[in-house]
């Protein structure tokens, strides 16, 4: 049985009170180090920010810019290697690795846009790419496939290991983007496996880091009919989360979508220090809360945990969970709660 605090441990909300300035946008990306300083990807000031232990701002690395120890775009996508994180930058297209004290220890340009980056602590950088779809450009909603990499942290060049399906796409009047409510593709990297689930079924597969597919992981979630009440929650949470847009233009431009018939198989997936799996029950975007299934390397369900309302998990620790939690006034703050795992009575 795992049991989780209701009360964080962790909370940047002093900080955020003290400086309105710091934080203000959702956070792209976090990590905990060993010496409990929180590093997190700062998105709207284009920085990276380290906060002590006790939730206090320590430092800020980096600046908006294209040269040498700047940002555009900034996202971190975690540890890679046990002393090394690792950051992504769309806009400039290049990966910038940092030491745990903020040093920056250099950078490697990509040419291909990237649907989807991980690594562990292994070193092993994932890289996901994708190809498009050869479907009928008549076709509204469509599917592609993505093609996986894998690259030691320090090499600048990757090899194309398997290719899987992509995420789902849907077709604008003059544009081509992820299809609302669709299914997508999620890589989670261990310590010598790739996990990958495509969303249209509740089974994780498991590929090894050759592309040689071992097992697959089964889960009993469900598929879920999206109703027309869903369609229309979805569009409150589009036009809650856009104040200066007006209803009838979010109505206008999604409320005559062509929607899937059911929600996404799973959400996301994450890897613990310990090797086990984390895969998240599909959360809808408005949802306030979520269900993770906990793996272990036999391939069981050891554990089902519910989070705190409005808590979006980031990264697993040893005993801690990390992630972003947004108040009543949808400011966002950086939370990290204990997690125990305790025997039932027999």
């Amino acid at each position: 049985m795992l049991t989780v605090d209701r009360v964080p441990f962790f909370d940047t909300s002093k900080q955020l009170s003290a400086d309105s300035a710091i934080l203000l946008g959702p956070p792209m990306g976090m990590t905990r180090l060993r010496n409990g300083v929180v590093v997190v990807a700062d998105n709207k000031a284009t920085t990276v920010r380290f906060f002590s232990a006790a939730g206090n701002l320590v430092s800020s690395v980096g600046r908006y810019g294209s040269g040498p120890r700047e940002f555009q775009l900034v996202q971190l996508v975690g540890h890679c290697g046990t002393d090394t994180l690792l950051f992504v930058d769309e806009a400039n297209m290049r990966f910038s690795f940092l030491a745990h004290d903020g040093r920056f220890l250099g950078t490697r340009k990509y040419t291909v846009p990237l649907q989807r980056i991980d690594c562990g602590l292994s070193g092993t950088v994932v890289e996901a790419r994708d190809r498009g779809s050869s479907l009928p450009v008549a076709s509204v909603a469509h599917r592609g496939t993505v093609s996986v990499s894998l690259r030691s942290f320090r090499d600048s060049l990757s090899m194309t290991v398997l290719e899987v399906a992509g995420g789902e796409r849907q077709r604008w009047p003059s544009a081509d983007g992820p299809r609302p409510l669709g299914k997508k593709t999620v890589i989670a990297v261990g310590k010598d496996v790739l996990f990958i689930g495509t969303g249209d079924s509740a089974k994780i597969r498991v590929f090894d880091l050759r592309g040689r597919e071992q097992r697959s992981i089964p889960l009993a979630y469900r598929a879920v009919s999206i109703k027309r009440s869903d369609i229309q929650r979805f569009l409150e949470y589009l036009a809650e989360r856009n104040p200066g847009v007006s209803r009838g233009r979010i109505e206008d431009t999604y409320g005559r979508l062509e929607y899937p018939e059911t929600f996404p198989l799973h959400g996301e997936m994450l890897v613990d220090p310990i090797g086990r799996l984390w895969v998240e029950e599909y959360r809808p975007p408005w949802a306030a809360t979520s269900r993770w299934s906990v793996v272990g390397s036999g391939g069981a369900v050891e554990a089902v945990v519910m989070l705190p309302d409005r808590f979006r998990l980031a990264e697993v620790g040893r005993d801690y969970l990390l992630g972003s939690w947004r108040d009543e006034d949808d400011v966002d703050h950086v939370r990290a709660y204990r997690f125990a795992e305790r025997k039932l009575p027999e």
